[in-house]
C-alpha cells in the first residue's frame, strides 16, 4: 500500500465502556486501535468501508462483554487489516464478524489473539483478490488461542462458528489452538 497518509482514527491506551452502541467506529479512514479496553458496550469496534489503501490495525486490545460482536468488518475493499495480540472474550456475538458485502483487494491478518467464550469465533466471507485479479494479498489466520466459544448455547462445531467461506485469494490457516 502507498505510504502516504489517508487519514486514520487513533485510539490508544483508553478504556471505553458502557456505551449503548458501538463506541469505536472508523468510516472511510484507517484505524489505529492499540492497547485499549473496550468492554460492556452495544458492540466493540467497527470499521465502515475501506478504500484509499488504508490500514486497520487492532493490536493489544481487550474486547470483552459486549452485547453484540467484538469486531465488525463492514464492506471492506482496497485496504489492509491487522487483528493481532488481542483478547476477544465473552461477547454475545461473534469475536470477528464480516457484515455487508465481501472484500475486494483486502488483506486480512488475524494472528496471536486469544478468543474465548464468545457466541461465535468468526464469520468472514466473499473475500476476493480483486476485480482484475492482480492483487497479491492474502487472508491469514495463525497462532490464535480459540477456546470455549459457543453458538447460541450449543457445543461448538467447525462449520457453525468458524465461518470462512468463498475466500477467493490466498488463504493460510495454521498453528491455531482450538478447543
Amino acid at each position: 500500500f502507498p505510504s502516504h497518509d489517508r487519514g486514520s482514527l487513533v485510539v490508544k491506551g483508553s478504556r471505553v465502556e458502557k456505551c449503548s452502541g458501538t463506541p469505536v467506529v472508523a468510516s472511510g479512514c484507517g484505524m489505529e486501535v492499540v492497547g485499549n479496553v473496550v468492554t460492556d458496550n452495544g458492540s466493540g469496534i467497527r470499521a465502515e468501508g475501506g478504500g484509499n489503501s488504508v490500514t486497520y490495525n487492532l493490536t493489544g486490545n481487550e474486547i470483552t462483554l459486549n452485547r453484540s460482536h467484538g469486531i465488525t468488518v463492514n464492506g471492506p475493499y482496497n485496504c489492509q487489516w491487522k487483528i493481532v495480540n488481542n483478547v476477544i472474550s465473552s461477547n454475545i456475538g461473534s469475536a470477528i464478524w464480516n457484515q455487508g458485502m465481501g472484500a475486494n483487494q483486502t488483506s486480512m491478518l488475524i494472528s496471536s489473539n486469544t478468543i474465548v467464550g464468545n457466541r461465535g469465533v468468526m464469520s468472514m466471507g466473499d473475500w476476493n483478490s480483486g476485480w482484475d485479479n492482480n492483487f497479491s494479498g492474502s487472508f491469514v489466520v495463525t497462532g490464535n488461542q480459540i477456546l470455549n466459544n459457543k453458538r447460541s448455547g450449543d457445543v461448538m462445531m467447525m462449520g457453525h462458528w468458524f465461518g470462512l467461506y468463498n475466500i477467493g485469494m490466498r488463504l493460510v490457516v495454521g498453528g491455531n489452538t482450538v478447543s
